[in-house]
């Protein structure tokens, strides 16, 4: 038998360490290991199959080992599921629900020593303050683990043994603290959990760090909190690492009444991964967001592409040839490699190396010229391997791409390169959605890539889009869309591609409340292919854009994606409407943020909501973000979880449903895929579960505050931070308790000013107008053909979108673009010298000198994609008298185009003259042809546009 070498006891062991949870020896889930073959799997599933091939060996051996040998199988089952997130067969579910029963069952069999010891440490807390004694490893852990989070013995260790860990992050106070978890294939560094330090917490582990002494190992920390527990006059009995923790669990559970979901969250770091805040300059955000919009691939691509045969030219090259004189300057000298339809790969190899050259690595900010040449060498074994920028862009043709490569790969040296490159395409805006955990080992953890933002963030990703230049009004409009569904909606980016019509209800008494139905269709499946709903609250300057597109499309088929013109490709809309959002989240937010985090942040929303309706807690004390607080009132969390409360009151549910309800939504089967994947961090889950003001005595407020023991200060500095307590006489200060919430400790200790939180608008009322933003970019536009009046005949239902649809595909699709100095220059001088009139509501003529300046004119602003969709037909009315060759071959040279009819026509007297006939091709319609003629007419001045009624 052959033993997988992805997987092995210690890290089985160490899992069952983390828990608390007695677990197989060593030798017996070796065992297990050596002979379940089948294990070996890439994909995260223990199959009936699978199951039954272990059943069957353990069947062979003596009886006396089949219950330590099921016993191992069943260990290794729970590791797998639970910390590697593997899909178990249904009769094995039951472990573990049993392993849950075995943990709580030994967390109950503490509560009364844990009740000992809450008793003991309020008492030795008082000494501690009044005293000042030496900070010992023991009374630290013990603080820590009451007042902050129950972590096991080993974890306290590592807080105890790293002074470098405390942080200032998003308003609140944490310590940072590495997981304990194996490292995955070309992970760099350990993922990391926060949580929320208070302000007494934070002074002993800061005194303490100031004079720590030897590092301390796990099991030098029991025996210290044992002689804590055991002398004189607690007289406790010692107890083991695991009880221990279970002790400290027992503590938050009994204390703060907290439910066994959430007293996982505090004492598992496993179950959640932070991440860090990485924001470029402002410099840097400025020289990138005037580019979110940039088409840097050619529009006639995706018409019939075929395969080069061309040499492929590889541009890193050049670039490693510059770094190799110049250093880090290497790429001021080159410009950017263009686009490749066919192969992607050289420019991409381009950004790769030119971030190793700027950024450097985990480790080094510099590398050398042959670490980067090994790094990217990798490209030669992917020259037969093309991949194309249709494939690059769909993510599950560049999954598809990706795994052939790799699998092509026998020398694991290639396969750590390829996976660093791999590495590179998530952080792409054109290949951001790059699956990285598909080259992750299933027998350790899943990667998690952690970020999330606020809505006030959300709300200057919406307004950069709508402000930027060089998107079309329907462009920005579906592309604020894409990032409010990721948000809001929680959808991920394929889901949001392929969301209908249909599948959009909003409700007419609350228009900020919407349902979306996410299924399967026949552009794609949903990723667990099950269909699932989503019930959301809106704020209603969002809501209002949501509001406008479907206003606009209401004549689509119900099957027809909400985003885009009827017909339009996945790839395009993909590109059109996703790239900008990527574009301007990586700008805004820096280069490891991508539209998946849209996902993660609203999620985190929802929870929060959630929670503010398990818990009384108020908006303030859950972000620091105003335009979030106003959606954490509780109308806004009672609308948002109407579908589930049925209009009955929270407390009369089952508030232990609550994880499930959310999670439904998310489309995950459980809570803990929803927490380690979604919920990031724990830094924001100890004011949910703790009130946020309490009652401080004086003594503790001195050490806090960094006072003596007997300092006559306190009155002054609580004078300070408490307007309330200033205004009381001296014999109310000594009778009333000192009410202050850790925020306002925490400011005072940082010396910062306290932020005051105010009301601001209901949800329901638009704070800002993005839509008249949006007003603003279509009147910049009102010269071009799609902008300001097409626009207005939609909404007037003068023309519907079918038509504007067929109308685009005809005319350049996404190439139109506002008018360029020169065609407006053309546009009016037009106006000035041709007569125009529309014949029998079907054809626009231009009837003008046949010269050269007209034909300059001519050409500037009509020979433009957007016009494609027109027929073009010339006559000349001539003079009999005169000789029209000179008319004629100017007409037919610079007028004409080949194909296009040109007719000539003698008139007796008068003036030569050249009719233009403009006519559409295939659309038959009235009111474009009328509008058509407005467009020719009217002044460029034209400043106004017809506002969406407020019934919408």
């Amino acid at each position: 038998m052959t033993t997988n070498k992805l997987l092995n006891e210690k890290w089985i062991r160490d899992f069952y360490t983390e828990l608390g949870v007695p677990c197989s020896d060593a030798h017996a889930i070796d065992w297990v290991l050596s002979h379940w073959d089948s294990l070996a799997t890439s994909e995260r599933e223990v199959t009936a199959s699978m199951l039954t091939d272990i059943n069957a060996i353990i069947a062979t051996v003596s009886t006396g080992k089949h219950r330590t040998y099921r016993q191992a199988r069943d260990n290794v089952l729970l590791y797998l599921a639970q910390a590697c997130q593997w899909k178990l067969p249904e009769k094995k579910v039951q472990v573990l629900r049993d392993s849950d029963l075995q943990w709580f069952d030994l967390l109950n069999q503490q509560a009364q020593f844990a009740q000992s010891l809450l008793s003991l440490y309020s008492k030795a807390k008082t000494h501690f303050l009044r005293h000042r004694p030496a900070i010992t490893p023991a009374w630290t852990a013990i603080v820590f683990a009451v007042e902050v989070a129950p972590i096991s013995i080993a974890n306290l260790t590592a807080i105890l043994n790293s002074p470098q860990q405390i942080e200032e992050f998003q308003s609140h106070l944490t310590i940072r603290i590495n997981q304990l978890t194996p490292l995955s294939s070309g992970q760099d560094e350990p993922e990391f959990t926060r949580y929320a330090l208070s302000p007494f917490a934070y002074r002993i582990l800061v005194q303490y760090h100031a004079i720590q002494g030897a590092p301390i190992s796990p099991t030098q920390l029991v025996q210290q909190l044992n002689q804590w527990i055991t002398q004189t006059p607690y007289s406790l009995p010692s107890r083991s690492a695991p009880q221990w923790h279970h002790i400290f669990q027992a503590v938050w559970h009994y204390r703060d009444d907290l439910p066994p979901t959430l007293l996982k969250d505090m004492a598992f770091m496993s179950r959640h991964v932070a991440f860090t805040l990485n924001p470029p300059t402002p410099a840097q955000i400025r020289r990138t967001l005037p580019h979110i919009y940039a088409q840097d691939w050619d529009k006639s691509w995706f018409d019939g592409l075929i395969p080069s045969t061309k040499k492929v030219v590889w541009p890193h090259l050049t670039l490693l040839q510059q770094y190799k004189y110049h250093g880090k300057k290497a790429s001021d000298s080159l410009s950017v490699p263009s686009w490749d339809a066919n192969n992607v790969l050289p420019v991409l190899f381009y950004h790769y190396t030119n971030d190793l050259i700027t950024y450097g690595g985990v480790n080094k900010p510099v590398l050398s010229l042959g670490t980067i040449r090994k790094y990217t060498g990798i490209y030669k074994v992917l020259i037969a391997q093309p991949l194309s920028y249709v494939e690059a862009t769909e993510p599950s043709r560049l999954m598809a791409w990706a795994h052939q490569a790799y699998n092509t790969l026998d020398s694991d040296t290639h396969r750590e390169m390829l996976h660093y490159f791999f590495r590179s395409l998530r952080h792409h805006p054109l290949t951001d959605h790059f699956d990285l955990s598909a080259f992750s080992p299933p027998t350790l953890p899943q990667l998690v890539d952690a970020f999330r933002l606020n809505v006030g963030e959300l709300n200057n990703i919406i307004h950069i889009l709508l402000t930027q230049p060089g998107a079309t009004p329907l462009q920005s409009l579906f592309s604020c869309i894409a990032a409010i569904l990721g948000f809001f909606a929680m959808l991920r980016r394929g889901e949001i591609l392929r969301l209908r019509m249909q599948d959009i209800h909003v409700q007419s008494e609350h228009k900020q409340l919407f349902r979306f139905t996410i299924t399967n269709t026949l552009e794609g499946d949903t990723k667990n292919k099950r269909s699932r709903t989503v019930y959301t609250v809106i704020p209603e300057e969002l809501a209002y854009l949501l509001r406008i597109a479907l206003h606009i499309k209401k004549s689509c088929p119900p099957d027809t994606p909400f985003l885009g013109f009827e017909g339009e490709k996945m790839s395009s809309r993909q590109l059109h409407y996703l790239l900008p959002v990527t574009r301007t989240l990586k700008a805004c937010l820096g280069p490891l943020v991508r539209i998946h985090h849209l996902r993660h942040s609203g999620a985190h929303l929802f929870y929060l909501q959630g929670m503010t309706l398990l818990y009384d807690v108020q908006p303030s004390d859950l972000s620091i973000d105003a335009h979030t607080q106003r959606l954490l009132n509780q109308a806004v969390c009672q609308a948002r979880f109407d579908y589930w409360l049925e209009g009955r009151d929270f407390t009369l549910m089952n508030d232990n449903l609550i994880f499930d309800v959310m999670g439904k939504q998310l489309g995950h089967a459980h809570y803990a895929t929803t927490r380690r994947s979604y919920l990031h961090g724990a830094e924001w889950l100890k004011a949910i579960i703790q009130p946020g003001n309490r009652a401080y005595s004086h003594s503790e407020l001195r050490y806090i505050l960094g006072l003596s023991p007997t300092s006559n200060d306190i009155s002054r500095q609580l004078s300070r931070l408490s307007p309330d307590y200033a205004a009381l006489t001296l014999e109310q200060k000594k009778q009333h308790p000192i009410m202050l919430s850790e925020q306002t400790l925490i400011d005072s200790i940082l010396k910062r000013s306290h932020s005051v939180h105010t009301d601001i608008a209901n949800y329901d009322e638009a704070q800002l107008s993005y839509y008249g933003v949006w007003q603003q970019q279509v009147l910049t536009q009102n010269n071009a053909f799609l902008g300001q009046q097409t626009l207005d005949m939609l909404k007037k239902k003068h023309i519907n979108f079918s038509t504007l649809s067929d109308l685009w595909q005809q005319s350049g699709r996404h190439q139109h673009r506002p008018l360029s100095k020169s065609q407006l220059t053309a546009l009016k001088t037009l106006r000035n010298t041709a007569k125009i009139s529309i014949q029998n509501n079907e054809n626009v003529t231009l009837t003008l000198a046949c010269n050269k300046k007209n034909a300059a004119v001519f050409t500037t602003l009509i020979r433009q994609p957007e016009w494609q969709w027109l027929s073009i037909a010339f006559i000349l009315h001539h003079n009999r008298k005169i000789d029209v060759s000179r008319q004629l071959a100017i007409l037919q040279q610079q007028f004409a185009r080949q194909g296009e009819r040109i007719t000539q026509k003698k008139i007796a007297t008068g003036t030569s003259q050249l009719v233009i006939c403009l006519s559409p091709k295939q659309i038959a319609d009235i009111r474009l042809m009328q509008q058509l003629l407005q467009y020719f007419q009217l002044e460029s001045t034209q400043s106004t546009l017809t506002p969406i009624k407020d019934h919408l």
